[in-house]
């Protein structure tokens, strides 16, 4: 019995130091059986080393944004005359579009606002001629038309009362415009006759998206004059706008030389190189304006102006009137709707046609 526990004992230390464990010390001869060394437990094995995570310092991939898409598609408007027509203050309003022949939607095309004068009307002043030049230039042009019973255009001028805002008019219609036809708010462009003078030029002060690039204002008025007053001017422009006064010396209802207007209920008007002179000196021009003759045209106009900005004052022999044709060519005359245009596309490039001797 004592040789198979002597054995047994052998055969498990045999085992442990086969596990690679550390053996007791074997107990001494004679050593009672109840006294046996007691087998301890196999050691865990270490587990391997695992390295910490590290944090990803790369930089986040952020997928690209949908595409924006601008504006909304505009309507087939096809080339030739439309009335068009708007509510503004609960006034039922009413305006001629010309679209231009060769008109395609999504090509920006210029636009000229041509104004009639006290008692006219948005066909009358498309007799003048303007959409068939428009036509070869490519450009835009809407009448707007003024509310009876005066039909005139409303400005700070005048002593009667206003019958409409036709400054929110003219805001509206130009909204109404951006979501039919294919504008560029750069070249928006402004010519009146008569009243329809001075509210192109009294616009060319108020609108501001799009704004007036350019103007001329023909057989008008635009300061009036208390004796002993401040002048009353159009609201003119912060910053340098071309215009081109064009006049007629013999002119009686808007006057000339200044006095008294029928077409501003007889308010005291300023002369017409007096209100160009306003107009030059918010455009930073020089003082004195240098005169010129061009065939049979004499003309007045400022140099020094801002950013190259042309403000001109021609006259002719005639009184108020649309003038068809100005002489400014002694051999042919040239057509008023053609100068006006060219000067509206050029008017902020220093040059003109002053190809003229001075008088």
């Amino acid at each position: 019995m004592r040789v198979g526990l002597a054995s047994a004992t052998v055969v498990a230390l045999a085992t442990l130091a086969m596990a690679g464990c550390e053996l007791p010390p074997l107990p001494a001869p004679g050593t009672p059986e109840a006294q046996a060394v007691p087998v301890p437990p196999p050691r865990p094995r270490p587990e391997p080393l695992v390295a910490a995570p590290q944090p990803d310092t790369r930089p986040a991939v952020v997928p690209p944004p949908p595409p924006v898409r601008v504006g909304t598609s505009l309507p087939t408007i096809k080339p030739g005359d439309s009335v068009r027509r708007l509510t503004v203050s609960a006034a039922k309003r009413t305006y001629l579009l010309h679209v231009p022949t060769g008109y395609e939607a999504g090509t920006p095309r210029p636009l000229l606002i041509v104004l009639h004068g006290r008692g006219g009307s948005a066909a009358g002043a498309r007799g003048w001629g303007f959409s068939t030049r428009a036509d070869q230039k490519g450009w835009l042009v809407v009448y707007p038309e003024a509310l009876p019973p005066t039909r005139s255009w409303s400005t700070q001028l005048g002593t009667g009362k206003a019958n409409a805002d036709d400054v929110a008019y003219l805001e509206a219609m130009l909204g109404d415009l951006a979501l039919t036809v294919s504008l560029d708010p750069q070249r928006v462009y402004a010519v009146g006759y008569s009243t329809g003078g001075s509210f192109a030029a009294h616009l060319a002060g108020t609108l501001k998206a799009p704004s007036i690039a350019a103007v001329a204002i023909v057989g008008s008025n635009i300061a009036t004059q208390t004796r002993g007053s401040t002048p009353v001017s159009v609201k003119l422009p912060d910053r340098a706008i071309p215009a081109l006064f064009i006049h007629g010396r013999a002119d009686r209802a808007a006057p000339f030389r200044g006095g008294p207007s029928i077409l501003l209920d007889g308010a005291n008007t300023l002369g017409a190189s007096e209100g160009m002179a306003l107009w030059a000196r918010a455009a930073g021009c020089s003082e004195n304006p240098v005169p010129t003759r061009l065939g049979a045209i004499e003309q007045l106009h400022h140099e020094g102006c801002a950013g190259g900005t042309r403000v001109e004052l021609e006259t002719h022999a005639g009184g108020h009137e649309w003038p068809r044709n100005l002489a400014l060519d002694p051999r042919r005359g040239t057509p008023t709707v053609d100068h006006v245009m060219d000067f509206l596309e050029h008017g902020q490039t220093g040059s003109s046609a002053r190809a003229g001797s001075a008088p």
